[in-house]
């Protein structure tokens, strides 16, 4: 694992996101949670953050619309998007969907520690090689 993170954590499932801010401080890790797209673009406004997870199906603003938000605030924060799927929409769907819009990583539920922690390695290594110029704070305005 690289280093300590400020990751956040968008999960409309309660139990989901304490697993895994459980996970990540047993790494070393600091987590911010929300609870959906909406709460996470608001953190997002006020906390720099190192990585970004995301369900993909939740209420009020959904994990694609809220990729491509976070994405148009912060070019650079790698984004772990996973999903289980749903009544509306299939799991591989909703992966390629969020990789499409601007996931570095996509993971389908259930996940394993390991698959997860592999996941948030990888999307971090991709993101430092690549160029540096973007602080993961919004830019003001």
């Amino acid at each position: 694992m690289l280093g300590h993170l400020s990751i956040l954590i968008v999960d409309d499932n309660h139990g989901m996101r304490d697993v895994l801010a459980a996970i990540l401080k047993a790494e070393g890790h600091v987590s911010i949670c929300a609870s959906n797209g909406e709460e996470a673009i608001e953190v997002l406004r006020s906390h720099p953050v190192d990585l970004i997870l995301t369900d993909i199906l939740m209420p009020e603003m959904d994990g694609l619309e809220f990729i491509k938000e976070a994405r148009a605030m912060l070019r650079s924060v790698p984004i772990v998007a996973f999903s289980g799927g749903g009544y509306l929409a299939s799991r591989s769907f909703c992966l390629k969907t969020a990789k499409a819009i601007g996931a570095n990583a996509v993971m389908p539920k259930p996940f394993d520690r390991q698959q997860l922690l592999t996941a948030i390695d990888d999307a971090v290594s991709l993101n430092y090689s690549a160029s540096d110029d973007d602080k993961h704070l919004p830019a003001a305005g």
